[in-house]
């Protein structure tokens, strides 16, 4: 560290009036004013021991403290002890920092919070979601927000989150089912040797189209088709038939 002019000066007196190496090497410290720097030289000079100024060479000390140190080593290893008038004062404070606290919490657990009528809902195929249904209580005085409305098109699970502005947060999770079965259409008078032609068409309110998946079968003077959804729904329709030559 670069040493200022006065700092200088005072190395080259302490030289001058031949200290040590040692003892300039502790003056060199650049932490240290030339004010503290003279205090200490003039400790050396007149014969205090090493010990005992290198106690005393502490920058934060005031040059009145540092003589008070050098002329009384005796206090360096005093315990600190705090003056008497002070600890009142970090006892009061103390004690109204814990009053706080403790008014706080109280409030806290007063205080009106986000609840949910249930943690788990369940809806059908075709329902619509409607948000504020489910919401028990909340604090008037706090802005609350909502999650968005949808109408339940497809078995899945989702989560809809409730919060405040003050952060409370509670999560809603909601399972939707189909119930529904699918729906078959077929022409009046279908050929039994080609049933499948007699099929117009079978949906699904979930999964849509499913005339690719619905088979046909004979029994006796029935026709009968049948379809599953995703959700295992079955549907089945089922018409007569006669044969060409049967007499009426």
């Amino acid at each position: 560290m670069e040493l200022s002019f006065l700092q200088e000066k005072e190395i080259a007196i302490a030289e001058a009036h031949g200290l040590s190496q040692k003892q300039i090497r502790l003056l060199s410290n650049g932490k240290l004013n030339y004010l503290q720097m003279a205090v200490l030289r003039q400790a050396m000079e007149q014969g205090t021991d090493m010990k005992t100024v290198r106690k005393a060479a502490r920058p934060k000390l005031s040059t009145e403290e540092m003589a008070e140190l050098i002329d009384h080593p005796e206090q360096m290893n005093r315990p600190f002890r705090l003056p008497v008038q002070v600890l009142p004062a970090i006892l009061t404070v103390l004690f109204a920092g814990l009053l706080y606290i403790a008014w706080q919490y109280a409030v806290y657990l007063r205080r009106d919070r986000l609840e949910l009528r249930s943690e788990e809902i369940t809806l059908l195929c075709g329902d619509v979601f409607q948000p504020g249904q489910y919401i028990l209580r909340y604090p008037q005085y706090d802005d609350l927000y909502l999650p968005d409305s949808f109408v339940a098109e497809v078995p899945e699970s989702r989560i809809a989150v409730y919060r405040t502005a003050s952060g409370d947060q509670k999560i809603l999770r909601i399972r939707i089912y189909d119930k529904q079965e699918p729906v078959i259409r077929i022409k009046e008078t279908p050929d039994p040797d080609h049933c499948m032609e007699g099929l117009l068409s079978a949906s699904d309110n979930a999964d849509g189209e499913l005339k690719a998946y619905v088979s046909c079968r004979v029994e006796g003077d029935q026709i009968i088709y049948s379809v599953s959804d995703s959700s295992g729904n079955r549907a089945e329709v089922s018409c007569t038939y006669r044969e060409e030559n049967e007499e009426v």
